[in-house]
């Protein structure tokens, strides 16, 4: 496959992906592989390429979506632009895990907290 079939099909998966764990979250790879007649080497590569918007559960090893996507706008992060971002995302209190994924357009990170 050339680099710009390759991506293109990258992209369809994390779409097709999203799709189904919003319907059907907490599956096994294996299980959503199945489901959507896909390789499960390619859905495993997908998951774990994008942290951001998938999220696993170490114990059960089953994937949702991340509780919460936070896309900050800005280069530098300001408390403003922290609490702007989570204002349109949701209270990270109500989410399931303890990390916050954010990304801007030329980063990624996380953000962890105790509660």
């Amino acid at each position: 496959m050339d680099p710009p079939v390759a991506y293109q099909y990258g992209q369809m998966l994390l779409q097709r992906l999203q799709t189904f764990l919003k319907r059907k979250p907490d599956q096994k790879a294996r299980a959503i592989a199945a489901q959507l007649d896909e390789d499960r080497s390619e859905v495993n590569r997908v998951l774990h390429d994008h942290p951001h918007v998938f999220s696993q559960d170490p114990e059960k090893f089953t994937w949702s979506l991340a509780a919460l996507n936070v896309y900050l706008d800005s280069r530098w992060l300001t408390a403003d632009d922290l609490e702007n971002a989570l204002l349109q995302a949701g209270s990270p209190l109500d989410a399931r895990e303890q990390r916050i994924p954010g990304r801007n357009e030329r980063s990624f990170a996380v953000l962890r907290w105790q509660p």
